[in-house]
């Protein structure tokens, strides 16, 4: 989740900073400047940095948390097809990934 949190800031980073770069292919249904688009990413990249580390240190709420920002990151990462194709398909399989492994972490205890 970190790792993904780091790329949407980054990605986020360089929209707002060169937004030119991502050309747009095509007639496509949403039209967000590039600028929208990096503020969208660099928040959720922030949210889902911040709950990474929460949940490593074992926060319930991080869990709900990066459930939520995962979701909606992959949400994003499909809507950025357009402007990335390949990455944003690797991104929204990395957040689906994030998604299942964080319902299915089950806590083991040392006294068990």
């Amino acid at each position: 989740m970190i790792i993904s949190g780091l790329y949407g800031f980054i990605v986020g980073l360089g929209l707002i900073l060169r937004g030119a770069f991502y050309a747009v292919s095509g007639n496509y249904e949403y039209h967000w400047t590039a600028r929208g688009w990096g503020i969208t990413e660099l928040v959720l990249g922030v949210v889902l940095v911040c709950a990474g580390f929460c949940l490593l240190l074992g926060m319930l709420w991080a869990r709900i948390v990066g459930i939520v920002a995962a979701a909606f990151n992959a949400i994003s990462a499909f809507m950025f097809l357009p402007r990335a194709p390949v990455s944003s398909i690797v991104l929204v399989a990395l957040n689906l990934f994030i998604i299942w492994a964080i319902v299915h972490y089950h806590h083991r205890s040392l006294l068990v």
